[in-house]
């Protein structure tokens, strides 16, 4: 059964109405301290058209659907502080600006299989908030008569420029940081907000910079700018300035009305979930969660309980077509369970002459993508720690237990070896074993051992064991006393 929105979320107030949307704001029913922008698009075709991208490219989306003449947007907020007010709050290094640019740039370039006019509204410095130091970005759609003409990439690098610019130098809107950027990213930065180098999309923007922001030339420049630091911050208010006062003061009043209630001192069980390539995975965002000390993962199927899990997080890998529930409970501290949280997953397989959605392809520079990966329960992937791309491969420390790395339908002829980046928490060593496979029969296994020469440093291991006429390699792993991660995995040819 698909749910209309109407069933699924509180409509707590409403924020702004005109002939080319009504905004609302929300809260999820089944986990009601959720807040949620429900965004109803009055004849916007553009919109309508981009329903199947909007799904694949924005991060907090949690509901669309198509009515008779209007498309229902429904985005989670992002609580933090809003761009400006942070900026003009604290003293920032221009090591943590740059990092700031990064993370703006990561953030928006899911956003090139949009329309320019969508795409002019998401990324608008309007949408930018800051969580405990770090950068978010609400997805908020406002149907302005001007996104909708907006038909040259050239006017969206010029706004991603100014968003670059007022990270870099606001409030004082000086040079000041000049003193402390490489040559090369002053050039990119001058290039970018000019318009004299002109790009083609986002992703170009973001590889050009992150090509020039992993060089750490410029942190030696930064360490002389280290006598700042951050104050605590104690007013919190939603970072969504939206067009007119009136809609920003609408959003800031609910949050203060409800924070003015009384909650009941129970934990808050909530998830978020990622579809991977072969598998889902859900990850644990309850309230409180370093205060959790139990988690209770149910998948069912109807009234059939397919699969029980206790672990923080849950991966699961859906075998058959179907509507299926995925239900989360947490215990804190103090024996107190949660309420019940669940989704409901639609599962589908293709059949002839059935109809499928659509699928697009998001650009990514994650060479992982490459290769087919499958990973034990403890394993997932991590977007905060990673040396090359989007992320790397987290793997938690589990006792007495091996974890494992499985690299299917490889095509290796002739002789290959294999590489890969490893980093650790800890200075224990790791206890690894390589095992390659041909047709499901092992042919191999080499021992090795990972000894991190310090913590938190990635190093290279190269395994140099004859990878020829191999289609399965396994990457086993006795990480007892460390967490570990991998990135850079690469078969390569002797020379």
């Amino acid at each position: 059964m698909n749910y209309s929105y109407v069933d699924k979320f509180n409509i707590l107030q409403t924020l702004e109405t005109n002939i080319r949307q009504r905004l609302l704001m929300g809260s999820i029913k089944d986990h009601p301290h959720e807040f949620v922008i429900i965004n109803i698009l009055h004849n916007i075709d553009s919109s309508r058209r981009n329903m199947g991208k909007l799904k694949k490219a924005c991060k907090t989306l949690r509901h669309i659907e198509k009515l008779d003449q209007s498309l229902v947007v429904v985005t989670k907020t992002q609580e933090g502080i809003p761009l400006e007010a942070y900026l003009e709050e604290e003293k920032i290094t221009v090591e943590s600006r740059l990092s700031m640019v990064f993370q703006y740039l990561k953030n928006i370039k899911g956003y090139d299989i949009l329309d320019h006019g969508l795409k002019s509204i998401l990324i608008n410095e309007s949408q930018i908030v800051i969580q405990k130091g770090k950068l978010a970005c609400n997805e908020v759609i406002i149907a302005e008569e001007s996104f909708i003409n907006i038909d040259s990439f050239k006017q969206i690098q010029n706004k991603v420029g100014k968003v670059v610019k007022k990270i870099l130098s606001y409030p004082e809107e000086d040079d000041d940081y000049k003193k402390y950027i490489s040559p090369e990213l002053l050039k990119f930065f001058e290039e970018l907000r000019s318009g004299k180098n002109e790009y083609n999309n986002l992703e170009e923007i973001y590889n050009t910079f992150k090509g020039f922001y992993i060089n750490k030339d410029y942190q030696e420049k930064s360490k002389k700018n280290k006598d700042t630091s951050l104050k605590k911050i104690t007013k919190v208010v939603i970072g969504l300035v939206l067009v007119g006062a009136s809609i920003f003061g609408g959003i800031t009043f609910m949050h203060q009305s409800i924070a003015k209630k009384d909650v009941i001192n129970i934990p808050t069980a909530y998830f978020e979930k990622i579809k991977m390539k072969n598998q889902w995975q859900f990850i644990n965002k309850s309230k409180e969660l370093e205060d959790i000390k139990q988690f209770s993962w149910e998948v069912k199927k109807g009234n059939e309980t397919i699969e029980s899990k206790d672990t923080k997080d849950l991966i699961v890998d859906f075998k058959e077509a179907g509507e299926y529930d995925i239900v989360l409970k947490v215990q804190d501290k103090n024996n107190q369970w949660s309420k019940e949280y669940a989704e409901k997953i639609k599962i589908t397989k293709a059949e002839e002459g059935e109809e499928i959605e659509e699928i697009i392809t998001i650009p990514t520079d994650e060479k992982l993508e490459d290769l087919n990966i499958a990973y034990d329960e403890n394993i997932v992937k991590d977007y905060d720690v990673f040396r090359n791309g989007e992320y790397a491969i987290k793997i938690g420390k589990t006792k007495d237990k091996r974890n494992s790395i499985t690299i299917k339908n490889l095509d290796l002829e002739g002789p290959n070896f294999l590489s890969m980046w490893l980093i650790s928490d800890d200075m224990k060593p790791v206890k690894m074993k390589i095992e390659t496979y041909k047709n499901g029969n092992i042919r191999r296994a080499k021992s090795v051992i990972y000894k991190p020469s310090n913590v938190n440093a990635w190093e290279l291991m190269n395994i140099d064991e004859d990878m020829d006429q191999v289609d399965q390699v396994k990457i086993i792993l006795l990480n007892d006393q460390s967490t570990v991660w991998i990135d850079g995995i690469e078969f390569a040819s002797y020379k």
